[in-house]
């Protein structure tokens, strides 16, 4: 079990990796809450597999539980959905005392931490992520969100978690795309703030080595990486900007994809592809650098190519990034392994350069 600590005054939390099932967190909320209504928001496929386990562990520390579960996949990251969890935790009778616990991915915990947020304005929000997507990025750091009109998190807060408990054993039910979904988010978090994690995951490409062990080392590392960014810039205003690397062009792929066709992790990847290429081009990294990026992405067989996406209306998500200001948008380029940098650049220029990668390079 690794414990990292996000140090914020007076929101600071811990972040558990633990070799352990989802039911594990039941004696760490006792230990932060003293025994009352508890909501767990899953989604009918994760609740299917975890939720009478860790409904069970809570219950027998004290608390009174009830489920609530959403449909799986990201149209669920809506208003709609978001007043329908409303309306049930006023049936349930929660108060700004009550704890609600997500129990799933990116989406339920986006969804969750939301809700949790306006709820009473305000109430207490623990994180159980069970993919290796939400447990190495999306869970840490307060992030909370819905999609509108089909452009993600275009409406949020910032509302950090009291606890975050990552079971790994949780990730012996994902299937490898899924795995790889999130080894993507690993992948950028280790290019822009961990140059060692770079070499290590180069070295334990072969799923052979995607062990119990080697997911608790990858998490923990991913999350106390970004928990030393999360530290100096709570709110997104700088320094956490880097943390987008891949983002810029992923999201808006992500946004005219068809359903099941792009994964989150995957829409990075092919978005690092394209962000290295112009750190390449506009000079801010050798040709070495690139190179290496590609050959990483490639090991693990994740995609870097979007000349699929050529002739769709991509460019209109990227319009609304939530970087941009007026004609303007700040990317996240790449100096070197660890040495993000941003830039900002014209709207037009970048959806150009975009256009042009993804019909010739991508």
């Amino acid at each position: 079990m690794t414990v990292i600590r996000v140090d914020l005054q007076p929101k600071g939390y811990d972040v558990v990796v633990a070799d352990a099932g989802p039911e594990a967190v039941a004696p760490y909320v006792k230990k932060l809450f003293a025994p009352g209504r508890l909501v767990v928001i899953t989604d009918s496929t994760v609740g299917g597999l975890f939720a009478d386990r860790i409904e069970q562990a809570l219950v027998a520390e004290g608390f009174d539980v009830a489920t609530i579960n959403v449909t799986p996949g990201e149209r669920s990251k809506s208003f709609t959905t978001a007043e329908m969890l409303l309306e049930r935790m006023s049936e349930i009778d929660l108060d700004r005392k009550s704890v609600v616990m997500s129990l799933g991915g990116g989406v339920v915990g986006d969804l969750a931490g939301f809700v949790s947020s306006i709820y009473k304005r305000g109430c207490p929000v623990v994180h159980v992520p069970t993919t290796l997507l939400a447990q190495v990025d999306s869970a840490i750091g307060g992030k909370t969100g819905v999609n509108l009109a089909h452009v993600k998190n275009q409406i949020g807060t910032f509302h950090q978690p009291s606890l975050v408990f990552a079971p790994i054993r949780a990730l012996r039910t994902l299937p490898r795309r899924q795995l790889l979904n999130g080894i993507a988010e690993g992948i950028k978090t280790a290019v822009v703030l961990d140059a060692d994690l770079v070499e290590w995951l180069g070295q334990t490409s072969d799923p052979l080595h995607w062990t119990d062990s080697w997911l608790v080392h990858l998490v923990s590392r991913c999350c106390a990486a970004k928990a030393s960014v999360v530290e100096k810039d709570e709110k997104d205003d700088g320094l956490r900007m880097v943390l987008n690397f891949g983002h810029t062009l992923g999201h808006a792929l992500e946004a005219v994809a068809d359903e099941d066709e792009l994964l989150h992790g995957e829409a990075v990847a092919i978005g690092m592809a394209a962000a290295i290429g112009l750190s390449r081009h506009l000079g801010y990294c050798r040709p070495q650098t690139e190179a290496a990026v590609l050959h990483l992405l490639g090991t693990f067989g994740l995609p870097t190519s979007a000349k699929s996406f050529v002739g769709r209306p991509w460019s209109q998500a990227l319009r609304k990034d939530k970087k941009s200001a007026g004609s303007q948008i700040t990317t996240v380029l790449l100096h070197e392994f660890g040495h993000p940098l941003l830039v900002k650049q014209s709207v037009d220029e970048l959806t150009r350069w975009f256009k042009e990668w993804m019909e010739n390079d991508g």
